[in-house]
C-alpha cells in the first residue's frame, strides 16, 4: 500500500491546549473548513476490508490542537491521502482531561475511532480489555520499521508476543539553570553525575538560600501536585540499580530494600530543605515557575524551560540509565478497516512522518537511522543530549501492566505520606505494595 495521504476532514475537530489545559478552539484543514470534536465513526463495526476498498477513518489525538499539532498531523495525513485517495478522514483533537472519558464510553458504544494515540498507562487496560488490534497481523514481515525502531519503542507496546502500539517516546535527562550554576559556583563541567550520591551533593550546591532558608530548590524532587513523582522515585531506584516497578506476573517490585534507599535519598533533600514542596493547589512544575535549579525530565519541559528562561537552561546526559515514557498510538481492534488502519500506522512511524514530527513538534524520532539527523537538526541544539539520554532509556517495565492506573495512584500517596509526613518509607511502600497486590 501506497504511504503518503490528503486529509478530507469531514467531520469536525476540537482542539485544545497541551494535557487538557486549555479550552477547545477552531482548527482549519487543507481544505479551510473549520470542525469541531467528531462523533467516532460507526465504521469502526467490525469485519474487515481490504486496502483497495474506500475507507473513512476517525483518527483521536489528545491533547492540544495548536498550530504546531494540527500542521503536523494535517501534513502527514494530507501526504498520506495523496497516494491512498480512496481514504479520507475525521481528525480531532481532545484534551488529555477529556480524552480517557471520551474513549472509554466510545468503545463501550462500540464505536471507538479506527486510530488513535493514547497515554502509556493506558495501554495495558485497553488490551486487557481486547480493544487494540494485534498489527502484527496486517504489517508486513519486511517492513523496515521492524529493525530500525529499537526495542526500547517496541517492546513497551508487545504482550505475549503481540503488537498493540507503537510508542513516541519522551526521553529523561538532567537539566539545570546555567544563571543559577554560574551564581553557586557551580560549573558546567560538574553539571553530572554518575551514582546517586553525587547527584544528591549537586542538588544540595544548586539550593538557594537566603537567610538560611531555601527559595529554589537544588533538585525538583516532585510531588503529584505538579510532576508525576513516582517518575523520580522509580529514576532513583533505576540509578542505585533496581529495574521494574513490577514483576513479570506484575507483582509489585517496589517495596524492596533498594527501593526504600532510593525513597529515602529523595525524603532527605525534602527533610534537609534542598527541596521544596508544591504548596496545595499549585500544579505547575518549580523548574518552569523559577523555584527549582535542576530538574530531571523530558524534551517537552526542556522546551517550556527555554521557553521561560531563554538562553539560560543546559540539558545534560548523565552517565546512567534513564526512563522512556512518552504516548503510543494504537488501532481499534474492532475496525472495519484493519489493513488501512495498520497502514496508517506504519506510515506515522515511517521515515518521513518522523521527520515532519521533529520538525513540527520537536518529537524525538523512533528510527536509529535518523538519530545522527536529529542530533544535527534539533531546534534548540540540545539534539545530540537527547539521543543520548534516548540510548540510556528504558520503560518502565518490559510488561504491560493493565493496574497501571491503581499503581500509580497507590504509589503516590504513598510518596507524598513520606515527604509531608516524613513517613517512614519502608512502611508507605510496604503497605502501599500490600494494597496494590490485592488489586489481582
Amino acid at each position: 500500500m501506497k504511504k503518503t495521504i490528503a486529509i478530507l476532514l469531514l467531520g469536525t475537530m476540537l482542539l485544545c491546549t497541551f494535557f487538557g489545559c486549555g479550552s477547545s478552539q477552531s482548527g482549519s484543514t487543507t481544505s479551510g473548513t473549520s470542525a469541531q470534536e467528531s462523533t467516532p465513526s460507526s465504521s469502526a463495526a467490525g469485519g474487515g476490508s481490504s486496502a483497495e476498498d474506500s475507507a473513512h477513518l476517525t483518527v483521536w489525538i489528545p491533547g492540544t490542537g495548536d498550530e504546531t499539532y494540527d500542521r503536523a498531523f494535517n501534513t502527514i495525513l494530507e501526504k498520506y491521502h495523496e497516494e491512498n485517495p480512496n481514504v479520507t478522514f475525521d481528525l480531532t483533537f481532545i484534551p488529555w482531561s477529556e480524552f480517557f472519558t471520551k474513549l472509554n464510553a466510545a468503545f463501550a458504544g462500540g464505536v471507538g475511532p479506527d486510530i488513535f494515540e493514547l497515554g502509556y498507562g493506558q495501554l495495558g487496560t485497553l488490551v486487557a480489555n481486547n480493544n487494540l488490534l494485534d498489527v502484527d497481523s496486517y504489517i508486513p514481515a519486511d517492513w523496515d520499521g521492524w529493525s530500525d525502531i529499537t526495542e526500547t519503542i517496541l517492546i513497551p507496546g508487545q504482550k505475549d508476543g503481540k503488537t498493540y502500539g507503537f510508542l513516541h517516546p519522551t526521553t529523561y535527562m538532567l537539566l539545570y539553570r546555567k544563571d543559577i550554576a554560574e551564581q553557586q559556583g557551580v560549573s558546567e563541567d560538574e553539571m553530572n553525575f554518575s551514582n546517586v550520591e553525587e547527584l544528591m551533593e549537586l542538588a544540595r550546591r544548586m539550593a538557594v538560600k537566603e537567610n538560611g532558608e531555601t527559595v529554589m530548590s537544588g533538585l525538583e524532587v516532585g510531588t503529584a501536585q505538579a510532576v508525576s513523582n513516582e517518575q523520580r522515585f522509580y529514576l532513583f531506584s533505576l540509578f542505585m540499580g533496581q529495574k521494574n516497578l513490577w514483576n513479570e506476573d506484575l507483582s509489585a517490585n517496589f517495596a524492596s530494600q533498594t527501593n526504600i534507599d532510593a525513597l529515602n535519598a529523595l525524603n532527605s533533600l525534602v527533610q534537609d530543605g534542598t527541596s521544596l514542596l508544591n504548596e496545595p493547589g499549585n500544579g505547575v512544575k518549580h523548574f518552569i515557575d523559577g523555584l527549582s535549579a535542576m530538574c530531571i525530565d523530558d524534551e517537552m519541559v526542556l522546551t517550556q524551560a527555554l521557553n521561560a528562561f531563554p538562553g539560560q537552561v543546559g540539558a545534560v546526559a548523565f552517565d546512567m540509565d534513564t526512563l522512556s515514557l512518552g504516548v503510543f498510538m494504537a488501532c481499534n481492534a474492532n475496525t472495519k478497516y484493519p489493513e488501512v488502519s495498520a497502514d496508517l500506522l506504519t506510515y506515522f512511524f515511517d521515515e518521513e512522518a518522523q521527520i515532519i514530527f521533529a520538525e513540527t513538534m520537536g518529537r524525538t524520532p523512533t528510527r536509529g537511522s535518523l538519530m545522527d539527523w536529529f542530533s544535527r537538526e534539533e531546534k534548540n541544539g540540545n539534539g545530540q543530549v537527547i539521543v543520548e539520554s534516548y540510548k540510556r532509556a528504558g520503560p518502565y517495565s518490559a510488561h504491560l501492566n493493565n493496574k497501571f492506573l491503581d499503581l500509580m495512584s497507590l504509589l503516590r500517596v504513598a510518596l507524598e505520606d513520606v515527604y509531608y509526613n516524613n513517613t517512614d518509607a519502608g512502611e508507605a511502600l510496604s503497605n502501599c505494595a500490600e494494597e496494590y497486590n490485592a488489586l489481582f
